[in-house]
């Protein structure tokens, strides 16, 4: 579907010059990114390679991660490394001083930490949901979200949008705005439900070395 066509049919319903395409196109991304962030899309799921310096307790994770690091590769643990919760179970786990092969790691914010310490540089592959591209005016849809949604959420989500400008204040009654919120949602939790088996992190805590 080409982002254009919709955005004309969004302006159309609208009839306010106040909000054209870019404004719509606009709605469109911010859609886009909240279904990407509340929904497990696998079009989305992706793997890189950080590198863990010798030394380092740290890295930072790939700038497109959006959630959901759900597992870690390296060369000495190819069935993958453990992710534990928090630092506090990282910790708990490892030795401040420990050396080794990276066995374990845990996400704080825009970083991973891990240990133990690795002696020389070592290559962690990242499995996680990435952010989605922006729409652009003249471009077309991701195909990752099914055509059967994305009227349903990009259309839905523009006109909520609208109207809560319009409608507001207008004598403490906004029937637009509730009729496309519900629209919205009841299309976000379909999205969310369509994809019952989609990999999702799952940290584990306090597992023992030897079940490596």
């Amino acid at each position: 579907m080409e982002v254009d066509t919709l955005a004309t049919t969004v302006g159309e319903i609208i009839q306010d010059e106040t909000y054209g395409a870019a404004w719509i196109i606009g709605k469109f991304n911010e859609c886009l990114l909240l279904a990407a962030t509340l929904c497990r899309i696998p079009g989305l799921q992706t793997s890189k390679p950080v590198t863990a310096e010798a030394g380092a307790a740290r890295v930072q994770v790939p700038s497109n991660f959006l959630h959901d690091l759900f597992h870690i590769r390296t060369a000495a643990y190819p069935q993958g490394i453990v992710i534990a919760p928090n630092i506090k179970e990282l910790k708990a786990c490892t030795r401040p001083d420990e050396t080794g092969k990276i066995q374990i790691a845990c996400l704080d914010g825009k970083y991973l930490h891990f240990g133990p310490i690795p002696e020389a540089d070592e290559t962690l592959e990242l499995h996680y949901y990435r952010k989605p591209e922006e729409l652009i005016a003249g471009g077309e849809f991701p195909n990752y979200l099914p055509e059967i949604f994305q009227k349903e959420l990009y259309q839905n989500y523009a006109l909520k949008e609208a109207y809560m400008l319009i409608e507001d204040g207008v004598d403490g009654k906004m029937p637009n705005t509730q009729k496309y919120s519900g629209a919205f949602s009841a299309a976000l939790g379909a999205l969310e439900a369509f994809y019952p088996n989609a990999p999702k992190a799952r940290p584990n805590i306090r597992r023992a070395w030897s079940d490596f």
